[in-house]
C-alpha cells in the first residue's frame, strides 16, 4: 500500500490483525526530504497502517504510546515533526551562540569588563533599534487587539508575581526570600525573552515582547528595587523607567506604528542592521553568566524550587489564563514563552550592591538560564508554535 500523506493526516484503514507489533512498509516518498522511505509504523491492535515519515524516533514513541494506552497520541499525530524541524535548529542554533559567549569567558579571550561593555551595549544601542525595527511597517487596525490583551495579562503577571514571591517560600531565611521575590518579578525577558519571541514569532513577535515587558521594567525599578533597599522611590522609579533606551524605543514605535509614518531609507537600513545583532550577542551574554558555574555547588533543594516555580508554574498559569480568555494563538506564545524566562541577572547585581547574599542570587540566575533552553523548547512544543 502506498500513500503520500503526512502522517498527521493519515486515516486508519481497517484490516485486522492479531498483534500490535511493527509492520514495515517501503513506500515511496515523493517530496524532497532527509530520506525517501518510509519506517516501522506502529498500529493499534486491530488496524493497519503505512505511511512516510522523517524521524523513526517518533514513530517509535507513537508505538509505545499505542502499546501502552491503546488509543491515539494527538501530540505525535498533529504535525509534532514539522514543529521539531522547526525548533531543533533554532534551539541548535542559539545553544552554539550561547557556548559560544561561554568559551570566549571561559577562555578569558573576553575579560570581565568586555562582557558588561557587550551587556550594556545590547541594552542601550542593539536592542532598541530592534524593538523600533518591529514596529515599523505594521497594521495597527489586525493588531491592536493583541497589543491590548499582551499588556493587560502582562500588568496582571506582575500584580500576581509580587503576591506569589512573597507567599511561595515563607520558610526562607530574609536574605534569600529577597532574592526570590525578586526573582519571580523580574526574569530575563529583556535579552534572552526578546531574541526567543523574534526567533518563533517574527518582528511581529517582538513588537508584542516590548509591549509585554513595558510592566515588568517598571516593576522591576518599583516593587523589586524596594525589596532590596527598603525604600519605595516612585519618582525615581518612574524617571528611570522613562528614560530606559528600550522603553523609549518602545514608544517611539508605537508613535509610528499609529501615525504611520515612514522612516527614511537612509535612517533605516543602519537600524536594522544593528538591531539583526541582538539575538547572537544577547546569547553570548547568556554564556558569559554561565561561564561562572561551578557545578559542585551550583545546585540545592531551594534553587529547583525557585527553578521550577519560574519555568513551569509561572507559565503553566498564563496558559491556562489565555486559554480561559480565549486570547489569539500569537498572543497566547508570547506571553507563556516571556513568563517562562529565568531570573534577570539584575538579581545579581542588586543583591550584591545591597547585600543580600549575592552568590545564592548568581546561583538562582545561572541554574534558571541552564534549564530555561529546555523548558522553552518544551513550551513552544505544546504551544505548537
Amino acid at each position: 500500500m502506498i500513500t503520500n500523506q503526512p502522517l498527521y493526516q493519515l486515516s486508519y484503514i481497517g484490516i485486522p490483525r492479531r498483534h500490535s507489533d511493527a509492520v514495515i512498509s517501503i513506500v515511496e516518498y515523493n517530496t524532497v526530504s532527509l530520506f525517501r522511505q518510509s519506517f516501522f509504523t506502529f498500529g493499534p491492535k486491530d488496524e493497519i497502517r503505512t505511511t512516510t515519515r522523517k524521524s523513526v524516533f517518533i514513530v517509535i514513541l507513537e508505538g509505545l504510546w499505542y502499546d501502552v494506552f491503546g488509543k491515539k497520541c494527538e501530540f505525535f499525530l498533529k504535525g509534532s515533526i514539522e514543529k521539531m524541524d522547526k525548533l531543533l535548529p533554532l534551539e541548535f542554533s542559539l545553544f552554539v551562540m550561547i557556548a559560544l559567549g561561554f568559551i570566549l569567558r571561559k577562555w578569558k579571550i573576553l575579560s570581565e569588563k568586555a562582557m558588561k561593555d557587550i551587556t550594556n551595549l545590547v541594552l542601550y544601542v542593539v536592542l532598541p533599534c530592534q524593538i523600533f525595527k518591529s514596529f515599523i511597517g505594521k497594521d495597527l487596525s489586525s493588531l491592536a487587539a493583541d497589543c491590548l490583551m499582551v499588556l493587560l495579562i502582562s500588568i496582571g503577571v506582575q500584580v500576581l508575581a509580587v503576591v506569589y514571591g512573597k507567599l511561595a517560600f515563607p520558610k526562607q531565611g530574609p536574605e534569600h526570600r529577597v532574592n526570590l521575590a525578586y526573582g519571580m518579578i523580574c526574569s530575563n525577558a529583556g535579552f534572552l525573552g526578546n531574541a526567543i519571541a523574534e526567533s518563533l514569532f517574527g518582528a511581529t513577535g517582538l513588537m508584542l515582547a516590548s509591549i509585554y515587558l513595558i510592566p515588568m521594567r517598571i516593576m522591576m525599578w518599583s516593587e523589586g528595587l524596594a525589596l532590596y533597599s527598603g525604600v519605595n522611590d516612585v519618582k525615581k522609579s518612574i524617571v528611570k523607567v522613562a528614560t530606559h533606551p528600550c522603553v523609549i524605543a518602545c514608544m517611539l514605535g508605537i508613535v509610528c506604528m499609529i501615525f504611520g509614518v515612514q522612516v527614511p531609507t537612509l535612517l533605516m537600513t543602519p537600524i536594522s542592521s544593528l538591531g539583526s545583532c541582538t539575538t547572537p550577542l544577547s546569547m553570548m551574554v547568556i554564556g558569559f553568566v554561565l561561564s561562572q558555574i561551578d557545578l559542585k555547588h551550583l545546585v540545592d533543594k531551594t534553587i529547583l524550587w525557585f527553578t521550577l516555580h519560574r519555568l513551569v508554574a509561572a507559565p503553566a498559569l498564563v496558559w491556562v489564563v489565555c486559554k480561559v480568555l480565549a486570547v489569539s494563538p500569537l498572543a497566547t506564545g508570547i506571553c507563556v514563552i516571556l513568563a517562562a524566562m529565568p531570573a534577570g541577572a539584575t538579581t545579581t547585581m542588586l543583591a550584591a550592591k545591597y547585600e543580600r547574599d549575592p552568590e545564592f542570587a548568581t546561583k538562582m540566575v545561572i541554574f534558571s538560564t541552564l534549564c530555561s533552553i529546555p523548558a522553552i523548547f518544551v513550551w513552544s512544543l505544546l504551544l505548537k508554535v
